[in-house]
Protein backbone atom coordinates (compact mmCIF):
# COMPACT_ATOMS: atom_id res chain seq x y z
CA UNK A 1 0.00 0.00 0.00
CA UNK A 2 2.66 2.55 1.03
CA UNK A 3 5.01 1.11 -1.81
CA UNK A 4 7.51 -0.82 0.58
CA UNK A 5 9.14 -3.39 -0.64
CA UNK A 6 7.69 -6.93 1.06
CA UNK A 7 8.97 -9.87 -1.05
CA UNK A 8 11.50 -10.98 -3.77
CA UNK A 9 12.29 -13.74 -5.59
CA UNK A 10 15.06 -15.07 -8.49
CA UNK A 11 12.30 -17.53 -9.67
CA UNK A 12 13.45 -19.73 -8.16
CA UNK A 13 13.30 -19.01 -4.32
CA UNK A 14 11.92 -16.69 -2.03
CA UNK A 15 13.63 -13.63 -0.02
CA UNK A 16 12.31 -10.80 2.26
CA UNK A 17 12.76 -7.35 1.86
CA UNK A 18 16.58 -7.39 2.92
CA UNK A 19 17.26 -10.49 0.59
CA UNK A 20 17.17 -13.20 3.30
CA UNK A 21 15.21 -16.54 2.65
CA UNK A 22 11.86 -16.51 4.42
CA UNK A 23 11.06 -19.43 6.57
CA UNK A 24 9.99 -22.28 4.15
CA UNK A 25 11.47 -19.89 0.74
CA UNK A 26 13.99 -22.13 -0.67
CA UNK A 27 14.26 -24.16 -3.63
CA UNK A 28 10.66 -23.85 -4.49
CA UNK A 29 10.66 -25.66 -8.16
CA UNK A 30 11.64 -29.01 -9.07
CA UNK A 31 15.07 -30.03 -7.50
CA UNK A 32 16.18 -31.18 -10.96
CA UNK A 33 14.86 -27.62 -12.69
CA UNK A 34 16.82 -25.84 -9.35
CA UNK A 35 19.78 -27.56 -10.09
CA UNK A 36 19.80 -27.50 -13.80
CA UNK A 37 19.55 -23.40 -13.74
CA UNK A 38 22.50 -22.86 -10.84
CA UNK A 39 19.22 -22.19 -8.49
CA UNK A 40 17.66 -18.89 -10.06
CA UNK A 41 15.92 -17.61 -13.33
CA UNK A 42 17.73 -15.32 -15.58
CA UNK A 43 14.32 -15.09 -17.32
CA UNK A 44 11.52 -12.43 -17.93
CA UNK A 45 8.55 -13.05 -15.91
CA UNK A 46 9.19 -16.40 -14.80
CA UNK A 47 7.65 -16.03 -11.48
CA UNK A 48 4.55 -13.57 -9.92
CA UNK A 49 3.32 -12.71 -6.57
CA UNK A 50 -0.15 -12.00 -6.34
CA UNK A 51 -1.05 -10.72 -2.70
CA UNK A 52 -4.44 -11.32 -1.23
CA UNK A 53 -6.60 -10.80 1.59
CA UNK A 54 -5.11 -11.45 5.39
CA UNK A 55 -2.08 -10.81 4.46
CA UNK A 56 -0.90 -13.62 2.16
CA UNK A 57 0.46 -14.24 -1.20
CA UNK A 58 0.03 -16.43 -3.91
CA UNK A 59 3.67 -17.00 -5.65
CA UNK A 60 3.69 -18.55 -9.31
CA UNK A 61 6.35 -19.91 -11.65
CA UNK A 62 6.05 -22.28 -14.52
CA UNK A 63 8.69 -25.20 -14.39
CA UNK A 64 9.50 -28.71 -15.33
CA UNK A 65 7.88 -31.08 -13.17
CA UNK A 66 10.59 -33.67 -11.69
CA UNK A 67 11.57 -36.47 -14.06
CA UNK A 68 10.84 -34.12 -17.01
CA UNK A 69 14.12 -33.20 -17.81
CA UNK A 70 13.91 -31.84 -21.28
CA UNK A 71 14.86 -28.72 -20.31
CA UNK A 72 15.43 -27.46 -23.69
CA UNK A 73 11.73 -27.40 -24.25
CA UNK A 74 9.10 -25.48 -22.79
CA UNK A 75 7.99 -25.95 -19.14
CA UNK A 76 5.12 -28.42 -18.97
CA UNK A 77 3.75 -27.81 -15.29
CA UNK A 78 2.69 -24.80 -13.36
CA UNK A 79 3.22 -24.45 -10.07
CA UNK A 80 2.01 -21.94 -6.79
CA UNK A 81 2.67 -21.35 -3.14
CA UNK A 82 1.69 -19.57 -0.95
CA UNK A 83 3.13 -17.24 1.73
CA UNK A 84 1.55 -15.86 5.18
CA UNK A 85 2.93 -12.68 5.55
CA UNK A 86 1.48 -12.60 9.85
CA UNK A 87 3.63 -16.16 10.54
CA UNK A 88 6.99 -15.72 12.63
CA UNK A 89 6.33 -12.02 13.93
CA UNK A 90 5.51 -10.49 9.92
CA UNK A 91 8.89 -12.24 8.91
CA UNK A 92 6.30 -14.40 7.16
CA UNK A 93 6.02 -18.05 6.14
CA UNK A 94 5.83 -20.49 2.94
CA UNK A 95 2.54 -22.64 4.10
CA UNK A 96 2.04 -23.96 1.00
CA UNK A 97 4.81 -24.98 -1.75
CA UNK A 98 4.79 -26.03 -5.28
CA UNK A 99 1.41 -26.89 -5.50
CA UNK A 100 0.87 -27.94 -9.29
CA UNK A 101 -2.34 -26.07 -11.11
CA UNK A 102 -1.56 -26.91 -14.51
CA UNK A 103 0.26 -30.14 -15.83
CA UNK A 104 1.38 -32.21 -18.90
CA UNK A 105 1.39 -28.58 -20.52
CA UNK A 106 3.51 -26.57 -23.12
CA UNK A 107 4.24 -23.15 -21.27
CA UNK A 108 6.99 -20.69 -22.51
CA UNK A 109 9.49 -19.68 -19.81
CA UNK A 110 8.46 -16.35 -20.52
CA UNK A 111 5.36 -14.20 -21.04
CA UNK A 112 3.27 -14.60 -17.41
CA UNK A 113 1.42 -11.58 -16.43
CA UNK A 114 -1.73 -10.63 -14.20
CA UNK A 115 -4.45 -8.20 -13.58
CA UNK A 116 -7.22 -7.40 -10.86
CA UNK A 117 -10.11 -9.51 -11.55
CA UNK A 118 -13.14 -6.55 -11.82
CA UNK A 119 -14.41 -7.61 -8.56
CA UNK A 120 -11.34 -6.16 -6.84
CA UNK A 121 -9.93 -8.85 -4.41
CA UNK A 122 -9.11 -12.28 -7.07
CA UNK A 123 -7.01 -12.03 -10.06
CA UNK A 124 -6.36 -12.99 -13.50
CA UNK A 125 -3.03 -15.18 -14.19
CA UNK A 126 -2.30 -15.29 -17.75
CA UNK A 127 0.45 -17.85 -19.68
CA UNK A 128 1.60 -17.48 -22.63
CA UNK A 129 1.88 -21.31 -23.87
CA UNK A 130 3.62 -23.16 -26.61
CA UNK A 131 4.55 -21.91 -29.98
CA UNK A 132 1.29 -20.89 -31.17
CA UNK A 133 -0.82 -17.75 -29.73
CA UNK A 134 -2.51 -19.81 -27.13
CA UNK A 135 -3.45 -18.13 -23.64
CA UNK A 136 -3.93 -20.20 -21.29
CA UNK A 137 -6.32 -18.20 -18.43
CA UNK A 138 -6.23 -19.16 -14.23
CA UNK A 139 -8.45 -17.23 -11.42
CA UNK A 140 -6.88 -16.97 -8.75
CA UNK A 141 -9.01 -16.49 -5.73
CA UNK A 142 -8.76 -16.66 -1.75
CA UNK A 143 -9.68 -20.36 -1.68
CA UNK A 144 -8.52 -21.99 -4.51
CA UNK A 145 -7.09 -21.62 -8.13
CA UNK A 146 -9.57 -22.22 -11.19
CA UNK A 147 -8.27 -23.50 -14.88
CA UNK A 148 -10.30 -21.18 -17.11
CA UNK A 149 -8.85 -22.91 -19.63
CA UNK A 150 -7.22 -20.78 -23.01
CA UNK A 151 -7.88 -18.97 -25.85
CA UNK A 152 -5.83 -19.44 -29.37
CA UNK A 153 -5.05 -17.09 -31.40
CA UNK A 154 -4.16 -17.60 -35.85
CA UNK A 155 -1.38 -15.03 -35.49
CA UNK A 156 1.62 -14.12 -34.80
CA UNK A 157 2.51 -17.91 -34.20
CA UNK A 158 5.66 -17.18 -31.98
CA UNK A 159 8.12 -20.15 -32.74
CA UNK A 160 9.84 -22.48 -30.48
CA UNK A 161 12.16 -19.93 -29.17
CA UNK A 162 10.87 -19.50 -25.93
CA UNK A 163 13.39 -17.80 -23.74
CA UNK A 164 12.26 -13.97 -24.36
CA UNK A 165 9.46 -11.73 -24.77
CA UNK A 166 7.21 -10.28 -22.37
CA UNK A 167 3.31 -9.83 -21.54
CA UNK A 168 1.66 -6.38 -19.69
CA UNK A 169 -1.64 -5.15 -19.10
CA UNK A 170 -2.92 -1.51 -19.97
CA UNK A 171 -3.02 0.22 -15.67
CA UNK A 172 -6.88 -0.41 -16.20
CA UNK A 173 -6.35 -4.05 -17.25
CA UNK A 174 -8.40 -3.89 -20.51
CA UNK A 175 -6.19 -3.80 -22.87
CA UNK A 176 -3.40 -7.14 -23.26
CA UNK A 177 0.18 -6.90 -24.92
CA UNK A 178 3.01 -9.66 -25.83
CA UNK A 179 5.54 -9.34 -27.79
CA UNK A 180 8.27 -12.36 -28.00
CA UNK A 181 11.32 -13.21 -30.52
CA UNK A 182 11.56 -16.42 -32.70
CA UNK A 183 9.41 -16.79 -36.01
CA UNK A 184 7.74 -13.98 -35.09
CA UNK A 185 10.69 -11.59 -34.45
CA UNK A 186 8.94 -8.02 -33.95
CA UNK A 187 5.62 -8.90 -34.04
CA UNK A 188 2.84 -7.58 -31.08
CA UNK A 189 -0.46 -9.45 -30.55
CA UNK A 190 -3.09 -7.13 -28.58
CA UNK A 191 -6.34 -7.51 -27.76
CA UNK A 192 -9.62 -6.08 -25.19
CA UNK A 193 -9.51 -8.30 -22.48
CA UNK A 194 -12.83 -8.33 -19.56
CA UNK A 195 -11.72 -8.46 -16.15
CA UNK A 196 -15.14 -9.65 -15.45
CA UNK A 197 -15.32 -12.94 -17.25
CA UNK A 198 -11.52 -13.55 -18.84
CA UNK A 199 -12.53 -13.17 -22.19
CA UNK A 200 -9.94 -11.72 -25.12
CA UNK A 201 -11.85 -9.54 -27.65
CA UNK A 202 -10.97 -7.64 -31.16
CA UNK A 203 -7.24 -9.23 -31.46
CA UNK A 204 -4.52 -7.69 -33.83
CA UNK A 205 -1.17 -8.54 -34.61
CA UNK A 206 1.06 -5.38 -35.01
CA UNK A 207 4.10 -5.70 -37.16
Amino acid sequence: TNGNLILCSNGFNIFDSVGNYIDDGDTIVPVSYYNHYGGWSSYSQSSIFLPMDSNQYYFITPANSEGNLCFSFHNDVMLYSVIDMNANGGAGKVVKRMIPFATNGQFRKTQMMACRHSNGKDWWLLKQAGDSNRIHKFLFTKVRVYNMGFQQFDAPVWGNWDITGQSCFSADGKKYASNTHGSSTGKIFLADFDRCYGIFSNPKEII
